[in-house]
């Protein structure tokens, strides 16, 4: 279909058996997925927005799009004039605009999709009906009308495996950052973020009981690591340059396990601005991975990671760890470290999975964010206020941080002596997995460090 989706939209919700006068486009499909196939990628469609999160709202002359910090940047770049970018977080949420602001814009009927029911933002739901006389929560027809036809559904085969309390596989995440720059080193041509993330891809899909991706791999170069789910294509992406700094995001699924790593890395010589950045980035990272906290404690725990770069006047606008699970959706609740409200609402207990995942973004100039996973466990306390009992961290992610990144004026010796911990204990856990060229590498990657 040619044209704007937006109209052919309006006529159809003009002409609906109860006129709508406001469409609500949600990004989920009808099991709540994450990450959706082609044939439910609606709010995609008729907004022109690509990323995983975000809610449309069409009224009969405006149209409004709420997504999170993850995403401002791109929206800005990929919705039309035609588009309203509500930034949450900083604007007021759906359900606040509809209950409160939106008289002069909504009449009586709102359509939403019934394929979502109660799930779907209950919030929302008793904003809506307590504000508007008619309701409709299915525009199914309308929709895939104004979408044209649509693509036939994908069919998954059905897999039936053992769920332990731990089925996490330790040594999944071996060094794929260290074999991508090798892959580098080896190859005469010239690597773009695809043809950088086909090759990460297919370090990944060569491994014992690989099913496939977790997600689509974030590959990208100097401006576009500051777009923080940033997806290449391979007409338009950046090729690798030695003058800019690059951030890979990838997992994939196992029989055995799920995978999520994050490292930021540059090839050429990083600015001091730049090192800054990323090692204030590496000291939050470093202080939620050493926190100790007591048992029953929740998403508060996001302030460990961002002190160190409030104190130098920066923030990143995602959450700071999220659960994963393995063959369903790769950010996976209820649990969160997060400013989110959600995150208050479920304490971390032992046994969780969760991710240590600060960042840095400069619209323009580059992006910065490592992320590991992270299991709770117990921790040895020397004292038990209130018989609470304590909790700490333990890495399943082994892959070195770049050091020339690394401004060591700004570490403290603790910090100093936690990154040559963690990286001796990566040529141990990884030796066994790589060929001699390959350790020969992460030798000299993981050599201690000093101020």
């Amino acid at each position: 279909m040619g044209g704007d989706p937006l109209d052919a939209l309006r006529p159809l919700m003009a002409s609906h058996s109860s006129p709508l006068d406001a469409l609500i486009v949600p990004s989920e499909d009808y099991h709540q997925s994450e990450y959706v196939s082609a044939r439910d990628k609606r709010r995609e469609f008729v907004s022109g927005f690509t990323g995983s999160a975000g809610l449309a709202l069409i009224t009969t002359n405006e149209a409004w799009l709420w997504t999170d910090g993850r995403y401002f940047l791109q929206a800005t770049q990929q919705l039309s004039d035609r588009w309203k970018l509500m930034c949450i977080g900083e604007d007021p949420s759906l359900e606040i605009w509809i209950a409160d602001v939106s008289d002069h814009v909504i009449g009586s009927s709102v359509g939403s999709p019934s394929r979502c029911g109660k799930t779907f933002q209950p919030r929302l739901f008793e904003a809506i009906k307590e504000k508007r006389e008619g309701y409709v929560e299915s525009y199914k027809a309308l929709l895939e009308a104004g979408c044209g036809k649509k693509s036939k559904p994908e069919a998954f085969p059905p897999l039936l495996r053992p769920i332990s309390s731990n089925s996490m596989n330790r040594q999944s995440s071996l060094p794929e950052g260290a074999r991508l720059l090798l892959g580098e080193a080896r190859e005469t041509m010239k690597l773009t973020e695809v043809t950088a993330s086909d090759k990460l891809e297919g370090f990944r899909a060569s491994k014992q009981h690989f099913q496939g991706l977790s997600f689509p791999i974030i590959s990208s170069v100097g401006p576009n690591a500051a777009i923080i789910h940033y997806a290449p294509d391979a007409e338009t992406c950046s090729e690798l340059d030695a003058d800019s700094i690059y951030l890979f995001d990838s997992g994939a699924q196992y029989q055995d396990g799920i995978t999520d790593i994050t490292r930021t890395v540059h090839f050429g010589k990083p600015s001091a601005h730049e090192k800054a950045c990323y090692t204030a980035v590496l000291k939050g990272h470093i202080a939620l991975n050493t926190a100790r906290f007591p048992n029953g404690t929740n998403g508060i725990l996001k302030t460990c990671s961002r002190v160190p770069l409030w104190k130098d006047g920066l923030d990143y606008r995602h959450g700071t760890g999220h659960g994963i699970g393995s063959y369903l959706n790769i950010h996976e609740g209820p649990h969160q470290i997060s400013f989110r409200l959600q995150a208050k609402n479920v304490p971390l207990q032992a046994s969780m999975t969760v991710t240590d995942e600060p960042g840095y973004y400069e619209d323009g100039n580059f992006g910065i964010r490592l992320e590991n996973v992270l299991i709770v466990k117990e921790a040895d306390t020397k004292f038990n206020f209130g018989d609470k009992s304590y909790l700490s961290f333990e890495h399943i992610t082994w892959a070195p941080y770049q050091k020339k990144l690394m401004d060591l004026k700004l570490l403290t010796p603790e910090e100093i002596e936690w990154v040559n911990a963690y990286h001796a204990r990566c040529r141990e856990v990884l030796e066994p997995f790589l060929d001699e060229t390959e350790m020969a590498w992460l030798k000299k990657a993981t050599e201690p460090i000093s101020a």
